[in-house]
């Protein structure tokens, strides 16, 4: 009985503070760590487990105070509502609880990381105002999120080197995959938002437009993998796996949105396809960094 309401109360707490998704987000930044690493050794190692704790309660800050913020529409998300805590008071305390040793740990690191990590605790800050932040303001928010992406997976590239040129353009590519997850879930929450007074771009203009522009996202992010792939200007075992996910994903996008914008039980299948894919990307990724440094 004890083990059973521990079980049930760590489960309510993930879902309170929406770990699957903090997770989800981390990954962005760490994969650009994994893929620059060329040695391993004490010094790389250190920095690489102080840049992925560093991101980890980065983003954390970022979910929790989120949900500070939108604590009141929160409420009506059937997606959300059930676990959501007595006080919103707690989400500002876990976002200083978190925010605070995630900048410690990235001027360990790197100076700017510091900066870095401010200025995308800010966007995220404008995303989340309630009626005003950009996410009530269409594609405004998709926007931030191939910025954000962008960000993030250079921060995550600093754990093993000082991001480059093509560092960045690797980040836009993520940023992209990163911006058409945002347009999915904005469909998802279509409703829910109308019904909060949320103007986001598919509470606006509808699920048809929205959906389109989702799926041009994602062929924009293939093309850029393939630019990439094209003229050598990232690494093979970063650019290689996320081209195959990514032409995949537009594959599944055609087979889903065949006869129209998909229902909500359908984009909900759809998303945990195409997460599971990258997911696999991220881990050929992994193992073959891992092969390469060990040859």
């Amino acid at each position: 009985m004890q083990t059973g309401g521990l079980w049930a109360r760590a489960a309510l707490l993930i879902r309170r503070f929406r770990v699957p998704e903090v997770t989800l987000m981390t990954g962005f930044a760490v994969i650009g760590g994994i893929a620059a690493l060329d040695q391993v050794d004490k010094p790389n190692l250190a920095r690489f487990a102080s840049v992925v704790v560093a991101v980890q309660l980065h983003f954390f800050c970022i979910y929790s105070f989120n949900s500070f913020l939108g604590f009141i529409e929160d409420h009506s998300n059937d997606r959300l509502a059930p676990f959501l805590p007595e006080q919103r008071r707690v989400y500002l305390w876990a976002a200083a609880m978190s925010g605070v040793p995630a900048l410690i740990l990235y001027g360990d690191v790197a100076a700017w990381l510091v900066p870095a990590a401010v200025i995308s605790i800010a966007l995220w800050y404008l995303y989340s105002v309630p009626g005003v932040g950009l996410k009530s303001t269409p594609f405004a928010g998709t926007a931030l999120h191939v910025g954000s992406g962008a960000l993030h997976f250079g921060m995550g590239w600093q754990a093993a080197e000082a991001p480059v040129a093509s560092t960045w353009w690797a980040g836009a590519a993520i940023g992209l995959m990163f911006a058409g997850g945002h347009l999915v879930h904005e469909l998802i929450d279509e409703d829910a938002d109308r019904a909060g007074g949320l103007r986001t771009a598919a509470a606006t203009f509808g699920s048809t437009l929205v959906w389109r522009c989702a799926c041009l996202v994602v062929l924009a992010s293939l093309g850029l993998w393939a630019f990439l792939l094209a003229g050598s200007r990232a690494p093979q075992v970063l650019v290689l796996p996320f081209l195959v996910s990514t032409a995949a994903h537009g594959v599944l996008a055609l087979i889903v949105g065949a006869r129209g914008a998909p229902s909500r039980l359908a984009l909900l299948r759809y998303r945990s396809s195409y997460r599971a894919l990258h997911l696999c990307a991220g881990i050929v990724t992994l193992g073959w960094t891992a092969l390469r440094l060990t040859m």
